[in-house]
C-alpha cells in the first residue's frame, strides 16, 4: 500500500506570485492561454478579466427589422455585464435594402449602439445583396 505524503500543502510551500505581475504576464499572451490562466485561481481569474476584455472581440448581427425590438432589449443587458467601456466590437448588419432610414426602429436600435455600447475600437461590415431583374450578366462575353 503506498505511504500518503504528509507535510504542509503546496499553498504553504510556493510563495504566492504578486497579483500586479499577472495582468503583465497575460498581456503577452494569446487570447486562448489567457483564457486558460483564468482558471488558475480566483487571484488569476480577477486579474485576467481586463487583458481577456482588450483582447476579446464581441460579434453583434444586426437585420434592423421589427423583430429586433426583444434581441436588442436583451443585448443591451449582456453588453452591461461586460462593464464599459467595450474595447473591440464588430457590428455585422445584413439586408441594408430593406432598411427605411427614417423609422422608429431603425433609430432605436442606432440609439442603442451609439448610447449603450461605449467602445474603443469598432467593425461596421455590411453585406449588401443586389437582385437584377431581368437577369442578366454584369460582364458578357464579347460574341464573336
Amino acid at each position: 500500500m503506498p505511504r500518503k505524503k504528509s507535510g504542509p500543502p503546496c499553498d504553504q510551500i510556493l510563495p504566492y506570485l504578486n497579483e500586479d505581475v499577472i495582468p503583465l504576464i497575460c498581456s503577452w499572451l494569446p487570447l486562448p492561454d489567457v483564457k486558460n490562466c483564468r482558471l488558475v485561481s480566483r487571484t488569476w481569474n480577477v486579474a485576467a478579466k481586463p487583458i481577456l476584455r482588450k483582447k476579446s472581440v464581441i460579434n453583434l448581427e444586426c437585420s434592423f427589422d421589427k423583430g429586433e425590438i426583444a434581441r436588442n432589449a436583451r443585448i443591451q443587458r449582456e453588453m452591461a455585464s461586460f462593464g464599459q467601456p467595450l474595447h473591440h466590437v464588430d457590428i455585422r448588419i445584413c439586408d441594408l435594402g430593406k432598411i427605411d432610414f427614417k423609422s422608429k426602429v431603425y433609430l432605436d436600435q442606432v440609439h442603442l449602439f451609439t448610447k449603450y455600447l461605449s467602445v474603443h475600437k469598432l467593425a461596421i461590415s455590411v453585406h449588401i445583396r443586389v437582385l437584377l431583374y431581368p437577369p442578366f450578366e454584369l460582364n458578357p462575353q464579347p460574341s464573336g
